[in-house]
This record gives C-alpha cells, structure tokens and sequence, in this order.
C-alpha cells in the first residue's frame, strides 16, 4: 500500500509538534514506511539475536486463534412439517381406491421438513418442498 506524500507530510508535521526537529521526523517516517512494507532499516544491524526476536515479535500482528464458527439451529417450520406428513400419508394410504398410491415401502422421507422420495411403477420420483419468501414491499 503506497503512502501518498499528504499522508507523510501529515506523519512528520505530527513528530515536529511532539517535539522531533523535521530532519529526525523525515527520518522515523522514512523508517517507519519501510518496516511497514517488511523492509528492515540500518539500526537493525546493531540488534543482539535476542532484539531482533523481540524486534520481530512487537512487529508482528496479533491474530485470533480462527475458531470454528458455530452453526446455528435453523428455526423449525411446522407448517412443511404438516404438509409434508400429509403428503406422505396421501403417498402411502392404501384405504383409498387410488391405484396412483405408491408402495409404501418404497416411500423414503429424507428430510422431514423438504423431501420424499418414492417409487412409483418402477420408477423413482423425488418430491422437494419449498416456501419462497414474501416479496419485498
């Protein structure tokens, strides 16, 4: 991310009224800017191995330990509930005189509140309930 020359000036205006003389302010910005971008600067090379770690460490952003995030509990609909026991109930009743009653056997509820699938004259059907959303107003 490039710095624009505004942004610079505006660091170095801030270090000269803390106090800094402009050449010391130019100075920390130009270092600052390179640390920033991962380079490192001259006074580094006077750094014991134990500096540069703790150097390294304080450079170092800190992250959260990424978490599984939790799922939530989807609210149940009993209305689908209902339909779709209703549907499965008009699927595998075979007191009706309805020869397009499927084998009750055959009938699988996969999800209680969305699909049934079925076997009807050798062929299987897949029945998927769905409630759209009101429209927007």
């Amino acid at each position: 991310m490039a710095i624009s020359k505004k942004e610079i000036e505006n660091r170095v205006n801030a270090l000269v009224a803390k106090g800094y003389s402009k050449e010391e302010a130019e100075t920390l910005v130009q270092e600052d800017i390179i640390i920033d971008t991962g380079g490192s600067c001259d006074w580094e090379d006077d750094f014991t191995d134990e500096q540069m770690k703790v150097s390294r460490q304080a450079r170092q952003a800190d992250r959260e330990v990424s978490k599984t995030p939790a799922k939530r509990k989807r609210a149940e609909d009993p209305d689908k509930r209902m339909l779709m026991r209703v549907l499965y109930l008009a699927l595998t009743d075979e007191d009706q005189n309805n020869p397009a009653v499927a084998d009750r056997n055959s009938v699988e509820v996969l999800n209680p509140e969305r699909e049934i699938e079925f076997t009807y004259n050798g062929r299987k059907f897949k029945l998927t309930l769905s409630a759209p959303r009101p429209p927007k107003n």
